[in-house]
């Protein structure tokens, strides 16, 4: 693989790790009885259990922590494997994983009027991983 393959595929490792880490930590609290540790914004209870944090019975927390071991897991065996097409693969659902980011960012302005700053966090890390599947995406120029 050359150099910026390797490159992006250790910051997917990277990024989606923490992405578990906060995804995780969201799942756990909406199946458990704690309330959310929000220092900076006060209104993370508010969106985290606003209907919008579940699709079709499927708490969204789940769907981002399913979202970044996927992830995390396909730019791991890029590495161990040195195959871009696991990366390939990562880059596609870091692309789907920023749609979805953006639709949720926009409900917590427009709609909820509240943040989760776990969420943005998400939504950041998000936003990291699809600029890494541009960067990946770009064809390098031809030297003359």
């Amino acid at each position: 693989m050359e150099h910026r393959f390797l490159k992006i595929a250790r910051t997917f490792v990277v990024l989606g790790t923490l992405g578990v880490a906060d995804a995780g930590y969201l799942t756990y609290l909406h199946y458990g009885t704690a309330s959310s540790f929000c220092s900076v914004f006060n209104h993370c209870d508010v969106v985290l259990t606003s209907p919008y944090a579940v699709v079709w019975g499927v708490p969204v927390a789940l769907i981002g922590l399913v979202y970044y071991l996927a992830l995390t897991g396909l730019a791991a065996a890029a590495l161990w494997k040195s195959k871009t097409l696991f990366l390939k693969l990562s880059g596609i659902l870091a692309t789907l994983g920023f749609l979805a980011s953006l639709w949720f960012v926009t409900v917590q302005i427009f709609i909820l009027h509240s943040f989760c700053i776990y969420c943005l966090c998400s939504a950041a890390l998000s936003t990291a991983l699809f600029i890494g599947t541009l960067i990946l995406a770009k064809r390098p120029r031809p030297t003359v």
